[in-house]
């Protein structure tokens, strides 16, 4: 136990697509060294194709104390198990599950051209002839796996089965008995957090002593107007009964841990500040101003000088159209009448003309 104590905790983040995690994880990295953060993704790890491969590979880590941070898809409960020596804590965020699937339609939306063609075909079957919600989300349904039908719509709650349960013993519990099983996981994590409320992500920041901040990232464009958001939040709720039980839940243990955590705000209007002013400079400098200010006026003038060399050259063609349409005419005329021929060499022979 006293060991335990002596070193700095482990964070586990379970990061569940579309809920903040993006901007967590990027902010981490700003503040720790390579060495002290280890990202568990398929894109780092493509090697690593499920729950096992991974606990095997962390198992086999050389210097393990050096980690402070585990952030990734492919974290999951069950990491304390191979730290035994470490203070190993949880931290989860969720968000309304509806809000979570427009995020991610706006994000499938806005990465659609940079995908390949298979991939593409899953997202968007009709491609660029039908980039609606409504084709997407059917899509979506219609290609997930149905060992359950009730799993069918849950994406948070079919993603935490697959990384808060046993792996060995998911595939054959039942809907419901996973969910009591997830409840009581979602009891033993350090932290339960609301991707909605700002103060919670700020909470973590004060909680990891993070100074250096890169403001939010992974924004998704958004691609649906207020009036249709409010019309797919009434007739797509009912897909998500499970998913809103474990909202729901986690709301519970959210105002749970506040209101035992004494200290819970304080400190965060100045970590708010320093976020803020880091998220202002990099979304007005950075990714703001100086790409969609600077850059795009660079190439907005380089645009317009095009179209006015274009406009000026073809000014120029049709004048020197205009000025050979003569001899065109006259060359087809010698093609075809003799006596045209013989007018040109009169009139050339009698005017002195070469």
């Amino acid at each position: 136990m006293k060991e335990k104590e002596m070193k700095d905790p482990l964070y586990v983040f379970i990061h569940v697509p579309k809920c903040a995690g993006t901007t967590i994880r990027e902010n981490i990295i700003r503040n720790f060294d390579e060495s002290e953060v280890l990202q568990l993704y398929g894109n780092v790890f493509p090697f690593l194709t499920d729950i096992g491969e991974i606990r095997d590979y962390l198992e086999s880590l050389g210097n393990k104390d050096i980690i402070k941070v585990i952030f990734g898809h492919w974290a999951f409960y069950g990491i304390h198990e191979l730290f035994p020596n470490r203070d190993v804590r949880y931290v989860l965020f969720l968000r309304d599950p509806v809000s979570r699937t427009i995020s991610h339609y706006n994000w499938d939306r806005g990465r659609y051209f940079n995908l390949d063609d298979i991939t593409k075909k899953k997202v968007f079957p009709e491609g660029k002839g039908d980039f609606s919600f409504s084709s997407w989300f059917k899509n979506r349904s219609k290609n997930i796996d149905e060992h359950n039908p009730i799993d069918k719509n849950n994406f948070i709650f079919r993603f935490l089965s697959s990384k808060a349960i046993d792996y060995t013993l998911d595939s054959g519990l039942s809907w419901d008995l996973k969910l009591s099983l997830l409840k009581e996981v979602m009891d033993k994590m350090y932290f339960v957090g609301i991707s909605e409320n700002k103060l919670d992500v700020l909470f973590v920041y004060k909680l990891l002593g993070l100074r250096n901040f890169v403001g939010n990232m992974n924004v998704s464009t958004r691609y649906l107007k207020r009036e249709e958001i409010r019309i797919i939040k009434k007739r797509i709720k009912v897909f998500y009964p499970i998913d809103y039980e474990l909202y729901d839940y986690a709301l519970f243990l959210n105002r749970k841990f506040k209101n035992k955590s004494k200290n819970f705000y304080h400190g965060l209007f100045l970590i708010w500040v320093r976020f803020y002013v880091s998220d202002l400079f990099e979304r007005h400098w950075r990714r703001g101003f100086y790409h969609y200010h600077v850059k795009e006026f660079y190439f907005s003038v380089r645009r317009l000088l095009r179209k006015i060399f274009m406009i000026i050259r073809e000014i120029f063609r049709v004048i020197r159209e205009i000025l050979i349409f003569p001899f065109r005419i006259s060359l087809f005329l010698k093609s075809k009448f003799k006596w045209y021929k013989r007018f040109v060499w009169w009139f050339k022979s009698s005017f002195g003309i070469k």
